[in-house]
């Protein structure tokens, strides 16, 4: 299949290196139906891509999953700095999701990979804004990405505006009940309605 094909020339990549402030502790150990965030999200992952890795400042906490670990090159500069360190450390293009999405689904990742054609980011919107995550990014784009990074501009959605870039209404493809799966689990409040909704 052309899909199967494509996935050997990208990198699954998981961003694990917020301060998780919001959450009070690390999101990516975070339990949910018996394992942890991070590990249900390698799993999904290395079912369509060849080569997954993680991008971390503090990546002993995750050697149990078994997955190459990468610093940022750029410290503190958000998850900007997390595309680029994917992109400068493996050198292809890369699909990159955070790690406090842990309903993300096997099917969406599969319908991005499957609509991206000419371009540098492709990723979904909800309701018109842009949702950096899951998306994918060419490794085309690594130059403009360190430009931006080096004059201060470290907004995703902005650095997707200026790339050539496509972003797909989300709820085009699947319906508005199915938002969760981009969703981020940020607070203990977010949490809590994760698993209770998984009741």
């Amino acid at each position: 299949m052309e899909i199967e094909n494509k996935n050997r020339s990208i990198t699954g990549v998981i961003l694990a290196g917020g301060k998780s402030h919001r959450m009070g502790q690390d999101k990516a150990l975070l339990e949910y139906r018996g394992k942890p965030f991070i590990q249900h999200i390698a799993e999904i992952l290395k079912g369509i891509f060849d080569k997954v890795i993680i991008i971390s400042d503090d990546g002993e906490k995750y050697n149990f999953i078994n997955l190459p670990i990468y610093s940022d090159i750029y410290k503190n500069c958000g998850p900007l700095a997390g595309i680029h360190a994917a992109l400068k450390q493996n050198q292809y293009d890369i699909f990159v999701t955070s790690c406090d999405t842990p309903v993300i689904e096997k099917k969406v990742i599969q319908t991005l990979l499957k609509i991206s054609t000419e371009g540098e980011i492709f990723t979904f919107s909800i309701n018109k804004r842009i949702e950096p995550f899951p998306g994918i990014y060419k490794f085309d784009c690594l130059n403009r990405l360190e430009s931006e990074i080096d004059s201060g501009n470290l907004s995703v959605q902005k650095f997707i505006k200026k790339c050539k870039s496509k972003v797909f209404p989300f709820e085009k493809y699947f319906p508005i009940s199915k938002e969760a799966v981009l969703k981020n689990i940020n607070t203990p409040n977010q949490y809590k309605s994760l698993l209770k909704s998984d009741i």
